[in-house]
């Protein structure tokens, strides 16, 4: 069987560099060439590189299309400077040194294992380690000779206060071997100059500046904005590559930073997830011989065993073969919680990881093992020990493990105490990477070996750890304890204070917890439904618990003890119809659960005094965690254990469903035991509040209740109507005595909601309200009886007894029932159909009230003020004396007193007589506006059979039905007579225009225009309804007289129209002059053209308008009279022939 050591393609003793530095140019080896391991990372930052530093059509033409080419896929656009980031350690320093090399080196020489010297091409040598065939192809353009390349760690060339201008002269002078003046400082433009006259004399293509950690010449704004001006004035052939541990945009405090750093493009970082790849693929590869350790390894196992392990589903951990022969001898969660442990480390995890593993590699009891060995944790926590602060805080801690006795579970010492360690190191180890703890899953990978090969065996020394204060398990994660906090918990545990009765008072916490038992006015409750409805029931632990009032629910704590006395209690009980017994499972010996209970309450205490137990801010998080997690915890599920199997027993009959849940198995029977009890009880839950559901569904207006809740309950019936043969409204009108005594609120309550019945308030308060609407029982609240449904509102407002969740006012009040004989709601009956023949009463006292009031309202108010030329004073009497009585009964509280008034008031024939007159006016009240509009228009109108009309009025109202129509004909014929004349005179004005001379000058255009000057409108008949008495296209008589009015008036325009149309058809119709034939004095004869005559203008002028603007009164007593006459007459046709003399043409109107 071949060893350990063998299995290594290189010496696994031989000596390189964990870390490597940029002191000079010589100090790379070829080691570092040909074992570097190019990572896909560095493939990358290598690829960006070269795609873009050959990309420059001047100096590299033949090679343009190939940087265009890679450019594609290296996208991160550097040059002519380089910036590349990593983590402490990440390896940029040997990168640095490896691009330098290749552009400095074509060749190292070497000494191998045998002694022989030889050279190493380095690009050949970086080349074959590069995946893409692209990159290669661009790298072996590199010829060193062409490039003069200097390399140098900035913080190695500095004294303090040196800028990266002050160094580069003197650095480069060093390495040319030239001489320079120390003190020396230089400006940015000097730097310059010294750099491109050495590139020139040079006689080589391009400067590489290589400078390590850069930022150590740039700690201050001065220094950056110096080494800004620099890199402005430097030419693209001189290249500088530069390394930081952080971020390059730390730099930019200035805009001028941002263009200075603008020169080195993309930044390049090395990223830290490689650190494992790199381990394996340089120290840990394998040679031929690995094939042993796959013959060896059972990989299905080692995925069963160690598939819940820390880090086997990530790529460095993952459990599959080629990875386990990678990571050997140490399985790969091991290294990948290297990885992760060493990550934040500040002497930089890849350097350190590195070092580790050489340093367990280069033990004899490791190399020199048999193939088929594996690394321990124990040998792991040797090398990491020192890291993170382990040794400092749990040295004392595996000291103390190794020193002191230690008990198995059966109290014998323990020996050989190694499997205590090795799993108390792991968990340890573990912390460091899941502080809140790791479960024994987690754990068993790092410990697994022949000696705890499963579970069960890590579990056991898990347990006596655990119990030892080495470890705290707090909900299943195990994290260490120090030194300082064991001593802690060993005085925790040593409190002796704890009495029987706190441990008691704690159980007890649980126990109500599982039936979901709350506390309610000093007792523990459940709820369970009834009809939908909750009901308390009290929850017995203890004496306290017990209710005289409501039904119990007894148990125990699940003590033997406690067990026994419960189980002869239910026994005795088997009979009692309001005591359920709730029997807990004795699952654990001894006093497990109490021992438990104590050390809960140990760390209430330890906490409460925590300065007297040394207790830190640390410490207390994981008392805490310990005892609200892991403690609690337990306690409950040792507490639950116990009670779902408990029997519940009930009136003889034990309940062991066990199949549900403990608190769903009590709620069972307590819904037996509910309906035992409350065999009356009645409702349901009720969704909206009560007094919004009242006002809304009960007291309303509404003639018909139509709630689906009052539907389900069956309260009302088909009708809307209280359902009075529903057999618990029937129940509860008879707590109300017929005697007519009252009953308080309070003792309402306290019947309905205790005993058989059980009744929620929501429901009293329902049934109380269906009772007012129903008028089975009145209401009163200090003197004030309430009215349904005026004082609805009151009743439910947040003051009234109706509200919801109060029942202070309901107490107060006084409910009565309303008791009136059956003959007294038949008179009422009786009455109203004489008053009104057309109402529907059924017998009830709530309805025939309703009607009453009803009845009232509508006669109430009843208004004859603006009809009073129609009215005699007898009806206005009648209005006046009703109007009183209706009142008066309106006044009356419930409805009992409004049948009693209205029975009492209207009692007389004469008052019903008055009423039915009345009630006719209201009944009738359109048609009697109807009839004072008729009367009205024809006094207005003047028609001659006004009196006849005002006297069919006044008897209409008083109740003749006939004179309506008879109204109506006398108006009907007072229009059709106008209208005869309104027609006449239309006629005859058309008659009288036709017969004109000017008629026949006219078209038939123009004729139809002139009479439709004439205001004219036909109609087809008058029509009278409510709210019209009308002609269509005419209106009333009113407007019909207006019309008549304005047809006299339109005809003056329809005979001026009639001119004008006659002086236009007289006028010539063109704009030619007119040619009149004349002789010249030779006698010759010419035409000579007349202007044309203009059109005359039409005017309409009344006689007055021609008349004496001085008026004179003439006596005409004899001759001498006619003659003043004759002189007025001369003057009006003076003034008619001046008009003529103007052109004008005149329609007179005399």
């Amino acid at each position: 069987m071949a060893k350990v050591f063998e299995t290594f393609e290189h010496d696994i003793k031989r000596k390189f560099d964990d870390v490597m530095t940029v002191e000079d140019s010589d100090s790379i080896k070829a080691i570092d060439i040909e074992e570097y391991v190019l990572t896909q990372n560095v493939e990358e930052i290598l690829g960006n590189f070269v795609a873009y530093f050959f990309d420059d059509e001047k100096e590299y033409p033949e090679l343009r299309m190939k940087t265009q080419l890679l450019q594609d896929t290296y996208r991160d656009k550097i040059g002519p400077g380089v910036w590349i980031r990593g983590f402490f350690g990440a390896g940029k320093s040997h990168l640095l040194k490896v691009i330098y090399t290749i552009f400095s080196k074509k060749e190292i020489s070497y000494i191998d294992e045998n002694g022989t010297k030889r050279e190493l091409n380095v690009i050949d040598s970086i080349c074959s380690k590069i995946r893409s065939s692209e990159v290669p192809e661009l790298v072996k353009n590199i010829h060193p000779e062409d490039y003069l390349t200097f390399i140098f760690s900035a913080n190695h060339i500095a004294k303090s206060g040196d800028t990266v201008v002050d160094c580069l002269p003197k650095e480069i002078s060093r390495q040319l071997k030239l001489e320079y003046d120390e003190d020396k400082t230089y400006s940015a433009m000097d730097v310059a100059e010294f750099l491109k006259a050495t590139l020139k004399g040079s006689g080589k293509r391009r400067m590489l500046i290589f400078i390590d950690e850069i930022l150590d010449l740039l700690d201050n704004a001065d220094k950056v904005r110096k080494f800004e001006g620099l890199v402005e004035l430097l030419p693209d052939n001189i290249w500088m590559i530069v390394t930081s541990l952080e971020a390059k945009t730390k730099l930019l405090d200035t805009v001028s930073a941002e263009r200075m750093i603008h020169r080195f493009g993309e930044e390049q970082i090395l990223k830290p997830e490689e650190m494992v790849w790199i381990v394996k693929n340089r120290y840990l590869a394998k040679n031929e011989k690995c094939s042993e350790i796959e013959s060896i390894v059972n990989i299905d196992k080692m995925k069963y065993i160690f598939g819940t392990a820390l880090y086997t589903a990530t790529e460095d951990g993952k459990i599959e073969m080629p990875n386990v022969i990678a990571s050997y001898p140490f399985y790969p969660f091991q290294l990948a919680y290297m990885k992760d442990m060493l990550k934040n480390e500040s002497k930089g995890s890849a350097r350190n990881m590195m070092k580790t593993i050489k340093s367990i590699m280069k033990r004899p009891e490791v190399y020199n093992q048999e193939v088929g060995y594996f690394v321990g944790t124990d040998l792991i926590y040797e090398e990491l020990k020192s890291k993170r602060s382990i040794e400092d805080e749990y040295s004392d801690l595996i000291a103390s493990l190794e020193s002191d006795p230690v008990l198995d579970d059966k109290q014998n010492p323990i020996i050989d105490k190694s499997d205590l360690l090795t799993v108390l190191k792991a968990i340890v180890l573990l912390s460091q990477v899941k502080a809140e703890g790791v479960k024994d899953t987690v754990i068993l990978p790092f410990v697994y070996s022949d000696r705890i090969p499963n579970k069960d065996t890590l579990l056991n020394w898990l347990d006596i750890l655990v119990r030892d204060n080495y470890v705290n398990n707090e909900g299943g994660l195990y994290t260490p304890i120090t030194k300082k906090e064991s001593d802690v918990w060993s005085r925790i545990k040593g409190i002796t204070s704890i009495t029987e009765t706190a441990i008691r008072e704690k159980a007890y916490e649980y126990i109500y917890s599982i039936y979901n038992a709350s506390l309610k006015k000093g007792k523990h409750l459940v709820e369970c439904k009834i009809n939908d409805t909750k009901k308390s029931i009290a929850f017995v632990l203890k004496k306290s618990d017990e209710s005289s009032e409501l039904p119990n629910a007894y148990t125990c704590i699940p003590f033997e003890s406690d067990i026994e006395t419960k189980k002869n209690e239910a026994l005795a009980a088997s009979n009692d119809r309001e005591k359920i017994y709730i029997i807990p499972e004795k699952k654990y010996e001894g006093d497990a659960l109490g021992k438990e209970i104590k050390f809960f309450l140990q760390m209430d205490e330890a906490l409460e005094r925590e300065g007297d137990f040394g207790i830190d801010a640390k410490l207390r998080i994981q008392i805490e965690t310990k005892r609200d997690t892991a403690i609690a915890g337990k306690i409950e599920n040792m507490i639950n254990e116990c009670f779902k199997n408990a029997v519940i027993s009930y009136n003889g009959q034990d309940n062991k469903d066990f199949a549900k849940e403990p608190s769903a198995r009590l709620t069972t029977e307590c819904e037996k035991m509910l309906k035992k009890r409350y065999s009356m009880f009645f409702g349901k839950s009720l969704r909206d509040s009560v007094d919004k559901f009242i006002a809304k569904e009960i007291l309303t207006s509404s003639v018909r209740m139509t709630s689906s809740y009052l539907k389900e309950l069956d309260l009302i019936d088909a009708s809307g109507n209280v359902n009075t043969a529903n057999r618990y409204y029937s129940e509860f009108l008879k707590a109300f005595p017929d005697n007519g005594f009252d009953r308080d609120g309070v003792t309402v309550i306290d019947d309905f909601s205790k005993g058989k019945y059980g009744w929620e308030l929501d429901t009293i308060k329902i049934m109380v309200a269906l009772a007012l609407r129903n008028s089975d029982i009145k209401i009163s609240h200090e003197g004030k009886t309430f009215v349904i449904p005026d004082d609805a509102s009151a009743l439910t407002g947040s003051k009234g007894p109706l509200t919801a969740r109060k029942r202070d006012v309901f107490d107060a009040c006084k409910l009565t029932r309303i008791n009136i004989s059956d003959e007294s709601i038949r008179d009422a009956i009786k009455l109203l159909k004489t008053i009104d023949n057309n109402i529907m009463v059924n017998q009830k006292l709530k309805d025939v009230a309703e009607n009453v009031r009803n009845l009232m309202s509508k006669l109430k108010g009843t208004k004859l003020d603006i009809y009073s030329s129609i009215v005699s004073q007898g009806i206005k009497d009648d209005v006046a004396y009703v109007d009183g009585l209706a009142s008066d009964i309106l006044g009356r509280k419930d409805a009992e007193d409004t049948i009693v008034g209205f029975n009492s008031l209207v009692s007389d024939a004469t008052i019903i007589d008055r009423f039915r007159r009345v009630l006719f006016i209201v009944d009738n009240s359109t048609n009697i506006a109807v009839s004072y509009k008729i009367v009205s228009l024809m006094e207005i109108c003047n028609c001659k059979d006004k009196e006849q009309a005002i006297e069919a009025g006044r008897k209409f109202i008083e109740g003749d039905n006939k004179q309506f129509d008879a109204l109506k004909k006398l108006y009907v014929l007072a229009f059709n007579q106008a209208f005869d004349l309104y027609k006449n005179t239309y006629n005859g004005y058309v008659e009288e225009i036709q017969k004109m001379d000017e008629w026949s000058n006219i078209d038939n255009d123009q004729k139809k225009k002139v009479l439709d000057e004439l205001e004219y409108t036909e109609t087809k008949g008058v029509v009278i309804s409510q709210d019209l008495i009308n002609a269509t296209g005419l209106g009333t008589l009113e407007k019909l007289k207006e019309k008549q009015g304005r047809l006299q008036s339109s005809y003056a325009k329809a005979v001026t129209k009639l001119h004008i149309f006659n002086d236009e058809n007289n006028t010539p119709k063109d704009d030619a002059p007119i040619s009149t034939p004349i002789e010249t004095p030779e006698g010759k004869a010419e035409t000579k053209e007349q202007p044309k005559k203009p059109v005359p203008v039409r005017v309409t002028r009344s006689i007055g308008e021609y008349m004496p603007k001085n008026r004179v009164i003439i006596n005409v007593d004899g001759e001498d009279g006619l003659t003043l006459l004759d002189s007025v007459f001369k003057e009006i046709k003076d003034q008619i022939k001046k008009d003529l003399k103007d052109g004008k043409k005149i329609t007179l109107q005399l």
